[in-house]
C-alpha cells in the first residue's frame, strides 16, 4: 500500500484542510487514504513545513517555474532521524535502560582509566646479574678469547749444570665463540595507524616495546641456557664450566637433612678456593627458585632460630649475595635445579662471566611500504664469555 501526495501538501506554512490529500494505491487505483495514515502524513508535514523554502527554477523553455526544497528538507530530516534511531538500538543493545533517559548513552558514563594496564613479566636476571662485555666491534663474525699459564719449579743450587737446572714455562690457550645477530619486527599498518590516532593509542610506541621486551627475554634465555642451534654458549652449556651433580636432595618428599644440605652448600662455597688454594672465591650465587624457597623456609634444627640459608650466609660471609633465577627450575630436567657460584664484580675485581654484546638493540631504517611499514630491531650477541673460569661452578640438585 504506497501513499501519494498533492502537490499542494508542499507550500509553505503549515498545510490547512484543503492542501492535503493523501491517496493510496490499492484494488487497481487510488483511493483516499484512511484517517490514520492522513494523520501520521499530516504530522509529518506540519514538522516539514516551516523548514521548506520557496523559489524558482528557470525551464528548457527560458521560462521559469515555482519550485521548493522539500525534498531535500525531507530527506535530510529522514537521515537524521535513521542516525536516532541506531543510536537508540545501539543503546539497546548494550543495555540501555529506560530509566537512565534517553538522553545518556552508557557510554558517556564509563569513565576510561588514564593508566593503561602493562602486561606482567617474569625479571630478567642475567642482563643484571653478569656484566656487559662491549670490546668484540659490531660486524665481527668471532671472537677469540685467549688464556696464559705457568709452570715451573726452582730448586737449591748443589753445583749442578745449567741443564739440570728445571725451566719456567709459559702455556697458553684460546677458545672461539660466534656472534649471532637476533632480530625481530614490527609491523604498523596504514589503516591501523589511522585508527590507532583516531582512538588515541600510540600503536608504534607499543609495538616497538613489545619487540624491545622480546630481544631482552631472548638474550636472557640464551645467556642462561646457551643455544646449540648457532653455536653460543650460556653458563649451563659452557665447555670450561665446572659442573656438580650433587647427591644431595633439596625439598621434595625425598630431601636430605638439613644438616646434609648445609653441609653440601659449604663444600661447594668453598670449592673454587680449596682446588686453586685461595686463588679463585666466588660471592655470588645464583639459585633456582625452588631451591631458594625451601631453603629459606626450612629451619636448619628443630631447636634453632635460622632457616638453612641464614645459617649458610652467617657461616660463609664471603657469600655476599644469593639471587633467585627462575630459569634454573628444572634445567636439568624434571625435578633438577641449578645453583651457580660465581663472582660478581666488585672492589676485589671484575665479574667472572661477561655477556658478550657487540651491538645493543638498534632499531634499522624501516622498510616503507603504500599500505605498511615494517621496523626490524636488532641485536648482536656472542654468548657468555668466562673471564674467570676457576670461580665458577654450577650445582644439579634434585628437589621438588
Amino acid at each position: 500500500m504506497t501513499a501519494f501526495l498533492t502537490p499542494a501538501s508542499t507550500r509553505p506554512g503549515a498545510p490547512g484542510d484543503g492542501g492535503l490529500r493523501v491517496l493510496e494505491f490499492a484494488n487497481g487505483g487510488l483511493v483516499a487514504g484512511d484517517r490514520y495514515i492522513q494523520s501520521r502524513v499530516q504530522d509529518g508535514f506540519q514538522a516539514l513545513a516551516p523548514h521548506i523554502r520557496q523559489g524558482s527554477v528557470k525551464t528548457d523553455s527560458g521560462g521559469y517555474r515555482p519550485a521548493n526544497n522539500a525534498f531535500q528538507v525531507g530527506l535530510r530530516m529522514w537521515a537524521d532521524n535513521a542516525r536516532r534511531v541506531v543510536a537508540a538500538q545501539q543503546r539497546a543493545d548494550s543495555g540501555y535502560s529506560a530509566g537512565m533517559g534517553g538522553a545518556v548513552n552508557p557510554t558517556d558514563l564509563t569513565h576510561k582509566m588514564a593508566r593503561v594496564l602493562a602486561e606482567k613479566k617474569a625479571p630478567l636476571r642475567m642482563q643484571r646479574l653478569l656484566s656487559i662485555n662491549s670490546e668484540v666491534p659490531p660486524g665481527a663474525a668471532k671472537y677469540r678469547i685467549e688464556r696464559t699459564y705457568s709452570a715451573g719449579q726452582a730448586v737449591p743450587l748443589r753445583g749442578q749444570d745449567v741443564s739440570q737446572i728445571p725451566q719456567a714455562n709459559i702455556g697458553g690457550a684460546s677458545m672461539d665463540a660466534n656472534v649471532v645477530v637476533y632480530v625481530t619486527r614490527v609491523r604498523v599498518g596504514w589503516l591501523e595507524n589511522l585508527r590507532a590516532g583516531f582512538a588515541g593509542i600510540d600503536t608504534e610506541a607499543r609495538k616497538m616495546a613489545a619487540a624491545r621486551r622480546v630481544i631482552d627475554e631472548t638474550i636472557d634465555r640464551v645467556a642462561t641456557l646457551g643455544d646449540s642451534s648457532v653455536d653460543l654458549f650460556g653458563v649451563f652449556n659452557h665447555p670450561y664450566m665446572d659442573v656438580e651433580v650433587s647427591s644431595v636432595t633439596i625439598g621434595g618428599a625425598s630431601t636430605s637433612t638439613a644438616e646434609e644440605i648445609s653441609d653440601a652448600m659449604s663444600v661447594w662455597a668453598n670449592y673454587a678456593s680449596e682446588a686453586s688454594g685461595g686463588a679463585f672465591e666466588p660471592n655470588t650465587v645464583l639459585m633456582a627458585s625452588k631451591i631458594h624457597n625451601y631453603m629459606a623456609n626450612k629451619r636448619f634444627g628443630s631447636g634453632s632460630d635460622r632457616t638453612i640459608l641464614e645459617h649458610f650466609k652467617k657461616a660463609h660471609p664471603h657469600i655476599q649475595k644469593v639471587e633467585v633465577v627462575h630459569r634454573f627450575d628444572d634445567i636439568g630436567g624434571s625435578g633438577v635445579h641449578g645453583m651457580l657460584f660465581m663472582r660478581s664484580k666488585d672492589g676485589q675485581g671484575d665479574s667472572s662471566l661477561e655477556l658478550v654484546v657487540p651491538m645493543a638493540q638498534t632499531v634499522l631504517p624501516p622498510q616503507v611500504g603504500s599500505l605498511s611499514t615494517d621496523m626490524v630491531i636488532a641485536t648482536m650477541f656472542g654468548g657468555v664469555l668466562q673471564t674467570s673460569a676457576g670461580d665458577n661452578l654450577f650445582v644439579l640438585a634434585g628437589g621438588r
